[in-house]
């Protein structure tokens, strides 16, 4: 699934901005950053950046996850970057939900939460397969899409804070949905990062 594709062009939902560090520090580009959440045919909700409609200069989730880590990494901004983290992953995981609420109002705790995971990783552009498990089900990713994104940007040695930012948006979301939903997150080698999703009682 093509996330950031010609397809964003209309009915995107504003739900976030940042500024982003300048040239002279980690990122290429300066300015401010605005995140949009946006129902796709294809893959369920996509959650993309752009610095400009007229530059289109999109981001992935993953990439934005490692901006946004850029500014905990700051030791007089850290207390800041800390809050402002929070306060995006919050609002990711509410967006998602009340966007989930209204698509799928007669669909079960499992079914919801699991739309919500796979959103998110289609956000992240991240290749993963899914099978059912007992109670739940089991996504095994075939790389991190976080490694991926830190790579492809220059934006060096932020991945650990982007994968709890990433760890509070799943959890966030799927207890939100439902607060006795199990989730559980772990990252087996720096290649491969596997999520197993326990359905929740409905």
């Amino acid at each position: 699934m093509e996330c950031l594709s010609k397809k964003m062009i209309a009915d995107n939902e504003q739900i976030f901005s940042y500024l982003i560090a300048s040239s002279d520090m980690y990122c290429v580009d300066e300015g401010k950053r605005t995140i949009f959440l946006k129902d796709t045919e294809d893959a369920g909700i996509c959650i993309y950046g752009e610095i400009s409609p007229r530059k289109k200069d999109f981001s992935n989730l993953s990439t934005t996850l490692l901006e946004l880590a850029i500014s905990m990494d700051m030791p007089d901004k850290k207390e800041e970057g800390i809050q402002l983290l929070k306060i995006f992953c919050k609002k990711i995981g509410d967006a998602l939900v009340e966007h989930i609420d209204k698509s799928m109002p007669n669909s079960n705790v499992l079914d919801r939460v699991a739309f919500g995971i796979e959103s998110i990783l289609h956000s992240m552009d991240a290749e993963f397969t899914c099978k059912p498990i007992k109670n739940g089900k089991r996504y095994d990713l075939t790389r991190c899409p976080l490694c991926v994104a830190e790579r492809e940007s220059g934006i060096l040695n932020e991945t650990y804070i982007a994968h709890y930012a990433f760890n509070s948006i799943c959890r966030d979301m799927a207890k939100k949905i439902d607060p006795s939903t199990v989730l559980t997150i772990f990252k087996s080698t720096l290649s491969d990062h596997e999520i197993i999703l326990i359905g929740a009682k409905d």
